[in-house]
């Protein structure tokens, strides 16, 4: 699995703008019973993308909002997620040749923090990059299984939250956050794309 992690993608003035803006008031948060997946394990019981039937995994409520692509223009918030992609991707020299989605997503702090529910953003070969807005605890993990190999996952790589860290990860391979439990919000931005 090719992995990289970048701790310093922008200078600390630009990171805490960005912090600024994602945790304001003003930005339209959207709550989800489910962030990981829109369809529920009830409706498509061996839907393999989430990893739903494993008791140490934990449902993934959290608030969500859909960059891109989106039914309505999301300009204001979306310039700062296209720049942080395009420094990434120029650092790297890596060429996509699609962007798929970008989302922001927040989980608020639990008492009990086990990992979500593992999955695939999307049941095609692609890359996630994972931005992290703020500063908080509630690891991203990796698991060593890509789709659709689901069984017995164990954990290749976790990441903690810093803001300005940047990570990217074959998209193929199940991952998932975990809910704060020192910290009031854990906020990243998730880029998908071939």
């Amino acid at each position: 699995m090719e992995f990289i992690q970048c701790d310093d993608l922008v200078d600390t003035g630009r990171a805490e703008e960005i912090e600024r803006l994602f945790l304001s008031s003003g930005f339209p948060w959207f709550y989800y019973s489910n962030v990981n997946s829109t369809v529920r394990p009830e409706d498509r019981p061996g839907h393999t993308t989430v990893i739903f039937d494993d008791a140490r995994f934990d449902e993934s409520y959290g608030f969500s909002h859909l960059l891109f692509p989106a039914a309505e223009p999301t300009a204001p918030w979306l310039a700062h997620p296209k720049t942080l992609l395009e420094l990434f991707l120029n650092r790297y020299r890596i060429l996509p040749t699609k962007l798929l989605r970008v989302k922001a997503n927040l989980l608020v702090r639990t008492a009990d923090p086990k990992p979500f529910s593992p999955h695939v953003d999307m049941p095609v070969p692609h890359w996630v990059m994972i931005y992290y807005v703020n500063d908080s605890d509630g690891d991203t993990i990796i698991w060593d299984k890509t789709y659709p190999d689901r069984e017995n996952p164990r954990v290749l790589q976790a990441v903690s939250p810093k803001r300005g860290r940047a990570i990217l990860f074959d998209g193929r391979h199940y991952h998932c956050g975990t809910c704060p439990a020192r910290h009031d919000t854990r906020v990243v931005l998730n880029y998908d794309f071939v």
